[in-house]
């Protein structure tokens, strides 16, 4: 009778040292999809927070802007605010959170018509320098939580502009650029730049327009 020889030679443990190696790419792997799903909701958070900024500074600025045209057709401010202005006359509300302040200290905000005009060379949009308009308002809707819209933006008035054929008009017997406002002929021009803001993060974000106010009275 044959018998075989049995093999008693060690494994040196193979299987084991393939299995921790295994192992070992797993946990990379697996840390590196963690820190990769923590990064994207970081960055998910982050842009829903600018996102805010920018509605904050654009809800602004829109609301700004429709004050230009009340404001300088009226030639001043609403008894509402501290200015003279009846408020039926005026016949524009002041937005809910809003605040209109004045550069020099002053109760009123100040008329930004007659307001010193910005120099091509020194005019800088994003300037905030003078703080004259505030904005402060919890929003909410069903596509979203409440969250505050919170800004400030600034009015600079930039130049006057006689319109196309405003001259006849003026040769005809208008005698100064109000005079010949009376058909349209001059125009306004203004820059509102707002500033928006995240109340609870760092998050801020700016947004500018220029604005064109045709005098006709």
């Amino acid at each position: 009778m044959m018998l075989r020889a049995r093999n008693n030679r060690p494994s040196h443990g193979y299987a084991l040292v393939t299995g921790i190696v295994f192992l070992a790419v797993l946990t990379t792997v697996g840390v590196l999809a963690l820190k990769n799903a923590g990064l994207e909701s970081r960055m998910s958070a982050n842009n829903n927070l600018n996102t805010q900024a920018f509605e904050a500074a654009e809800a602004t600025r829109t609301l700004v802007s429709q004050l230009i045209d009340p404001h300088v057709y009226n030639r001043g401010w609403p008894v509402a605010i501290g200015g003279t202005i009846p408020n039926k006359i005026f016949n524009h509300p002041i937005p809910a959170g809003m605040t209109l302040t004045s550069s020099t200290g002053s109760a009123a905000p100040i008329d930004w018509y007659s307001a010193p005009l910005e120099l091509a060379s020194s005019f800088d949009r994003l300037d905030m320098s003078s703080i004259q308009v505030h904005y402060s308002r919890n929003v909410a809707n069903a596509e979203s939580p409440e969250f505050v819209l919170q800004a400030s933006a600034t009015v600079k008035r930039l130049r006057a502009d006689l319109n196309s054929g405003s001259d006849v008009a003026m040769a005809s017997g208008y005698e100064s650029l109000g005079k010949s406002a009376a058909s349209g002929g001059s125009s306004l021009y203004f820059n509102v730049t707002a500033r928006g803001q995240d109340p609870n993060s760092q998050a801020v974000d700016f947004t500018s327009s220029i604005y064109r106010h045709v005098i006709r009275n």
